[in-house]
């Protein structure tokens, strides 16, 4: 993986910096800002694993933090969330195809950790999306068993993930 620094001035690129913050193929990458000068990237590896990473940018250099694996066996199909209160969410699906979710705080140091994370379905989901609707709530949207759309409303505390009721779209996906 490699994080690209970009200075734009009036639309044209003046400069570029480069900076590897990962040694092997990945894929399903999803990155989010924390600040002005830091962000966080979520993918998957080489062997699927599911992996974070807080960069800070300053003085046009990437600084890395350490590695944190938020899934050990497979990680797919992943999207980062950030909010303001420096605690990332991270949905994916796991090696069963399951709709699953970690919570991962964000440290002053750029170190991550994470104590919360959550099975969100029983059933393959392949089509999800998410979005803030308040600082400890996301609005989650998927496809569930029958392949028709359903929402889940997922409240973060500091102690839990939490499933409000789901709530059926009645829309069929199609494939």
């Amino acid at each position: 993986g490699v994080a690209v620094l970009l200075n734009i001035t009036d639309a044209v690129i003046t400069s570029a910096y480069v900076r590897t913050f990962a040694d092997s193929i990945i894929s399903f990458i999803s990155a989010a800002s924390v600040s002005a000068t830091r962000i966080v990237v979520a993918y998957s590896t080489s062997t699927n694993a599911g992996e974070a990473m807080a960069l800070t940018v300053a003085d046009n250099i990437i600084s890395l933090g350490s590695v944190f694996v938020f899934e050990n066996a497979i990680a797919t199909h992943i999207q980062l969330y950030v909010h303001t209160s420096g605690i990332a969410t991270v949905f994916y699906r796991n090696i069963n195809g399951y709709l699953k979710t970690t919570v991962i705080d964000i440290l002053e140091d750029n170190t991550l950790a994470s104590t919360r994370s959550l099975v969100i379905t029983d059933y393959d989901v392949v089509v999800f999306n998410a979005a803030f609707i308040t600082a400890s709530e996301l609005i989650l949207a998927h496809t569930n068993e029958d392949g028709y759309g359903t929402t889940v409303i997922v409240s973060i505390t500091d102690t839990a993930i939490i499933l409000n009721k789901d709530y059926n779209l009645n829309l069929k996906t199609l494939n």
